[in-house]
Protein backbone atom coordinates (compact mmCIF):
# COMPACT_ATOMS: atom_id res chain seq x y z
CA UNK A 1 0.00 0.00 0.00
CA UNK A 2 2.37 2.28 0.68
CA UNK A 3 5.01 1.87 -2.07
CA UNK A 4 2.14 2.36 -4.37
CA UNK A 5 1.06 5.35 -2.62
CA UNK A 6 4.46 6.79 -3.22
CA UNK A 7 4.54 5.83 -7.22
CA UNK A 8 1.51 7.52 -7.44
CA UNK A 9 2.51 10.72 -5.51
CA UNK A 10 5.28 11.17 -7.59
CA UNK A 11 3.32 10.33 -10.66
CA UNK A 12 0.80 12.97 -9.80
CA UNK A 13 3.88 15.65 -9.49
CA UNK A 14 5.34 14.35 -12.39
CA UNK A 15 1.83 15.66 -14.49
CA UNK A 16 1.83 18.75 -12.09
CA UNK A 17 5.24 19.39 -13.20
CA UNK A 18 4.40 19.02 -16.95
CA UNK A 19 1.89 21.44 -16.81
CA UNK A 20 3.47 24.07 -15.23
CA UNK A 21 6.04 23.98 -17.77
CA UNK A 22 3.52 24.43 -20.57
CA UNK A 23 2.25 26.80 -18.76
CA UNK A 24 5.19 28.86 -18.03
CA UNK A 25 6.79 28.33 -21.57
CA UNK A 26 5.69 31.66 -23.37
CA UNK A 27 4.39 30.75 -27.10
CA UNK A 28 7.37 31.62 -29.97
CA UNK A 29 6.52 33.52 -32.83
CA UNK A 30 8.42 33.07 -35.45
CA UNK A 31 10.33 36.00 -36.25
CA UNK A 32 9.88 37.22 -40.07
CA UNK A 33 12.43 37.31 -42.34
CA UNK A 34 13.32 41.03 -43.77
CA UNK A 35 14.51 39.45 -46.68
CA UNK A 36 10.94 37.42 -47.09
CA UNK A 37 9.32 40.76 -46.58
CA UNK A 38 10.88 43.00 -49.16
CA UNK A 39 10.27 40.43 -51.53
CA UNK A 40 6.14 40.23 -50.77
CA UNK A 41 6.82 44.01 -51.27
CA UNK A 42 8.08 44.17 -54.66
CA UNK A 43 5.67 41.19 -55.79
CA UNK A 44 2.51 43.27 -54.68
CA UNK A 45 4.12 46.40 -56.42
CA UNK A 46 4.79 48.24 -53.24
CA UNK A 47 8.82 49.14 -54.27
CA UNK A 48 10.41 49.09 -58.21
CA UNK A 49 12.98 47.06 -59.40
CA UNK A 50 15.91 49.02 -58.53
CA UNK A 51 15.06 49.26 -54.93
CA UNK A 52 14.17 46.06 -54.20
CA UNK A 53 17.96 44.96 -55.92
CA UNK A 54 19.38 47.33 -53.71
CA UNK A 55 17.66 46.46 -50.22
CA UNK A 56 18.14 42.95 -51.20
CA UNK A 57 21.90 43.34 -51.33
CA UNK A 58 21.65 44.64 -47.54
CA UNK A 59 19.75 41.66 -46.48
CA UNK A 60 21.91 39.28 -47.90
CA UNK A 61 24.80 41.22 -45.77
CA UNK A 62 22.49 41.15 -42.58
CA UNK A 63 21.95 45.26 -42.86
CA UNK A 64 18.49 44.81 -43.56
CA UNK A 65 15.80 45.27 -40.53
CA UNK A 66 12.10 44.44 -40.22
CA UNK A 67 12.45 48.58 -39.26
CA UNK A 68 13.59 49.14 -42.61
CA UNK A 69 10.77 47.03 -44.27
CA UNK A 70 7.82 48.83 -41.94
CA UNK A 71 9.47 52.39 -43.43
CA UNK A 72 9.30 50.47 -47.05
CA UNK A 73 5.69 49.55 -46.59
CA UNK A 74 5.01 54.03 -45.29
CA UNK A 75 6.61 54.65 -48.76
CA UNK A 76 10.36 55.69 -46.86
CA UNK A 77 13.68 54.76 -48.04
CA UNK A 78 15.45 53.69 -44.46
CA UNK A 79 18.88 54.79 -43.84
CA UNK A 80 20.81 51.65 -44.25
CA UNK A 81 22.85 51.94 -47.35
CA UNK A 82 26.65 53.06 -47.09
CA UNK A 83 29.33 54.92 -48.82
CA UNK A 84 29.09 58.59 -50.01
CA UNK A 85 26.21 60.44 -47.40
CA UNK A 86 25.53 63.22 -49.94
CA UNK A 87 25.02 60.61 -52.85
CA UNK A 88 22.97 57.92 -50.38
CA UNK A 89 20.96 61.17 -49.43
CA UNK A 90 20.47 62.19 -53.33
CA UNK A 91 19.59 58.48 -53.96
CA UNK A 92 17.00 58.13 -51.26
CA UNK A 93 15.60 61.72 -52.14
CA UNK A 94 14.86 60.76 -55.73
CA UNK A 95 13.96 57.52 -54.93
CA UNK A 96 10.88 58.59 -52.61
CA UNK A 97 10.52 61.31 -55.77
CA UNK A 98 10.15 58.36 -57.95
CA UNK A 99 7.72 56.45 -55.73
CA UNK A 100 5.57 59.99 -55.44
CA UNK A 101 5.52 60.25 -58.82
CA UNK A 102 3.91 56.45 -59.51
CA UNK A 103 1.57 57.16 -56.97
CA UNK A 104 0.17 60.15 -58.23
CA UNK A 105 0.18 58.34 -61.88
CA UNK A 106 -1.81 55.60 -60.75
CA UNK A 107 -3.90 57.81 -58.90
CA UNK A 108 -4.69 59.62 -62.36
CA UNK A 109 -5.07 56.61 -64.76
CA UNK A 110 -7.79 55.45 -61.98
CA UNK A 111 -9.76 58.85 -62.49
CA UNK A 112 -9.55 58.40 -65.94
CA UNK A 113 -10.75 55.01 -66.30
CA UNK A 114 -13.62 56.00 -64.42
CA UNK A 115 -14.11 59.35 -66.35
CA UNK A 116 -14.29 57.27 -69.63
CA UNK A 117 -16.74 55.13 -68.19
CA UNK A 118 -18.88 57.71 -67.00
CA UNK A 119 -18.34 59.31 -70.25
CA UNK A 120 -19.92 56.57 -72.19
CA UNK A 121 -22.84 56.95 -70.30
CA UNK A 122 -23.05 60.64 -70.59
CA UNK A 123 -22.72 60.22 -74.29
CA UNK A 124 -25.18 57.13 -74.05
CA UNK A 125 -27.64 59.31 -72.42
CA UNK A 126 -27.00 62.54 -74.62
CA UNK A 127 -27.90 60.83 -77.97
CA UNK A 128 -31.36 59.82 -76.51
CA UNK A 129 -31.73 63.04 -76.33
CA UNK A 130 -31.57 64.46 -79.61
CA UNK A 131 -34.75 65.24 -80.40
CA UNK A 132 -35.59 66.73 -77.03
CA UNK A 133 -34.39 70.61 -77.53
CA UNK A 134 -35.40 71.06 -73.48
CA UNK A 135 -33.35 72.04 -70.59
CA UNK A 136 -32.92 68.25 -69.93
CA UNK A 137 -31.45 67.82 -73.24
CA UNK A 138 -29.14 70.89 -72.71
CA UNK A 139 -27.90 69.30 -69.22
CA UNK A 140 -26.75 66.63 -70.68
CA UNK A 141 -24.59 67.57 -73.54
CA UNK A 142 -23.04 69.91 -71.28
CA UNK A 143 -22.51 67.53 -69.07
CA UNK A 144 -20.80 65.69 -71.58
CA UNK A 145 -18.75 68.30 -72.80
CA UNK A 146 -17.56 68.95 -69.20
CA UNK A 147 -16.54 65.07 -69.12
CA UNK A 148 -14.46 65.29 -72.36
CA UNK A 149 -13.01 68.19 -71.85
CA UNK A 150 -11.73 66.93 -68.14
CA UNK A 151 -10.71 63.74 -69.68
CA UNK A 152 -8.43 66.19 -72.30
CA UNK A 153 -7.10 68.01 -69.29
CA UNK A 154 -6.34 64.27 -67.54
CA UNK A 155 -4.55 62.61 -70.78
CA UNK A 156 -2.06 66.06 -70.72
CA UNK A 157 -1.07 65.37 -66.93
CA UNK A 158 -0.39 62.08 -67.16
CA UNK A 159 1.56 62.35 -70.24
CA UNK A 160 3.82 65.09 -68.67
CA UNK A 161 3.98 62.73 -65.46
CA UNK A 162 5.02 60.11 -67.29
CA UNK A 163 8.10 62.22 -69.19
CA UNK A 164 8.86 63.16 -65.88
CA UNK A 165 8.78 60.10 -64.35
CA UNK A 166 11.35 58.93 -67.35
CA UNK A 167 13.70 61.51 -66.34
CA UNK A 168 13.31 60.84 -63.08
CA UNK A 169 14.22 57.15 -63.33
CA UNK A 170 17.14 57.89 -66.02
CA UNK A 171 18.61 60.18 -63.29
CA UNK A 172 18.16 57.41 -60.40
CA UNK A 173 19.79 54.78 -62.72
CA UNK A 174 22.85 57.37 -63.01
CA UNK A 175 23.42 58.32 -59.64
CA UNK A 176 22.87 53.86 -58.64
CA UNK A 177 25.73 53.24 -61.42
CA UNK A 178 27.94 56.26 -59.50
CA UNK A 179 27.06 54.38 -55.72
CA UNK A 180 27.74 51.16 -57.70
CA UNK A 181 30.83 52.23 -58.97
CA UNK A 182 32.40 53.75 -56.20
CA UNK A 183 31.05 50.68 -54.04
CA UNK A 184 33.81 48.47 -56.49
CA UNK A 185 36.38 51.09 -56.22
CA UNK A 186 35.79 50.98 -52.24
CA UNK A 187 36.28 46.79 -52.57
CA UNK A 188 39.16 47.10 -55.25
CA UNK A 189 41.04 49.59 -52.43
CA UNK A 190 40.45 46.86 -49.82
CA UNK A 191 41.72 43.95 -51.46
CA UNK A 192 44.71 46.16 -52.60
CA UNK A 193 45.70 46.80 -49.00
CA UNK A 194 44.64 42.92 -48.08
CA UNK A 195 47.26 42.23 -50.57
CA UNK A 196 49.96 44.63 -49.66
CA UNK A 197 49.35 43.22 -46.09
CA UNK A 198 50.21 39.73 -47.02
CA UNK A 199 53.53 40.65 -48.52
Amino acid sequence: MGCGSSRSRRHHTRIIDLVEVREEAPARRAEPDPLEELATLYAKGKIDRDTFLRYRELGEDGRLSMEDIRALREGKLPATTSGDPGLEAELKALSEEIIGVRNRVSALREERARLLAELERASSRAEGALEDSGLEAHNLFKDKVAKEERLRRLETEIARLGASLEKLEALFQELEAERLEAKVDAWAERVARLKGGMR
